[in-house]
């Protein structure tokens, strides 16, 4: 049986593989707290041996707990998982025990895989009596409707699946979207493909006008600038994009309806 940490840390290989960002002398090294997790997550995480973010979860986190639109480039085993798996749980509200977190994928096991991994952060929140304040679900397609009624019969605030699965149970009013006010795209090279892209369309396009938009992936697709041109046709919301370039974290943005050249910011700072 894996533990929690095999669960939740990426492989070592390649966290020793990518760079982390030089501090100056006498710097304290950078904490999830220091990141704007609450203590409980941080608590969480510790539980699981994860205490030093990585530079992609330094750059995404607290961009992400401002409420920004992101794409997140990065390789495989740079800690996207963890990222947005502690934005999920800082977004959702344990008192609501419906989804308002969405979370896509473009297969089975990667959305039960996300779903796990969140969840064992889940059962690190437990309160005092040992419940569980959060929970995540998954809705797979290919697996029986009724298993995902069941899935949406519980008290769950984080919910995982794959997009065509995801879009049947809004069609058919089983899944409620009122209450959406997240939306994650993971591995979104490969979920924003011609076959499935128009279901990963349908689907942010019918949750609230409200909601923060974030893509994770390995490369940059014309997919994701279709999907992200929905929540921003608003023209003052702007879509920041974290990237790996020459070994360093850069930031830039878009803005519909022209989408312009990137502009590459030092500092860690938004523009």
């Amino acid at each position: 049986m894996s533990t929690c940490e095999d669960e939740l840390r990426e492989p070592p290989s390649a966290q020793d593989n990518y760079p982390t960002p030089a501090r100056e002398e006498g710097e304290q090294p950078t904490t999830f707290a220091s990141l704007g997790i609450s203590p409980p997550i941080c608590q969480a995480l510790a539980s699981c041996r994860l205490r030093t973010p990585t530079p992609v979860q330094q750059a995404v986190i607290p961009a992400g707990l401002q409420g920004l639109d992101l794409c997140v480039q990065a390789k495989s085993g740079t800690g996207k998982t963890i990222a947005f798996g502690v934005l999920a749980l800082s977004k959702v509200q344990p008192n609501i025990g419906t989804p308002q977190c969405l979370i896509l994928c473009h297969t089975r096991e990667l959305a039960q895989q996300s779903t796990d991994v969140i969840r064992t952060l889940c059962t690190r929140l437990g309160n005092k009596r040992g419940e569980h304040v959060l929970d995540a679900g998954a809705v797979l397609g290919g697996r029986p409707l009724t298993e995902c009624f069941q899935v949406l019969t519980r008290p769950c605030q984080i919910l995982c699946g794959t997009a065509g699965r995801v879009e049947q149970l809004i069609i058919k009013g089983k899944l409620p979207v009122a209450r959406f006010r997240t939306v994650i795209i993971d591995e979104a090279d490969f979920l924003l493909g011609d076959s499935m892209l128009l279901s990963v369309v349908a689907v942010v396009d019918s949750l609230p006008e409200e909601k923060q938009v974030m893509a994770f992936s390995a490369t940059w697709t014309q997919g994701i600038t279709i999907v992200f041109s929905i929540p921003l046709r608003d023209v003052s919301r702007r879509m920041h994009r974290v990237s790996e370039e020459e070994d360093e974290i850069c930031y830039h943005h878009h803005q519909p309806p022209c989408w312009g050249e990137p502009c590459s910011l030092g500092g860690g700072n938004f523009c």
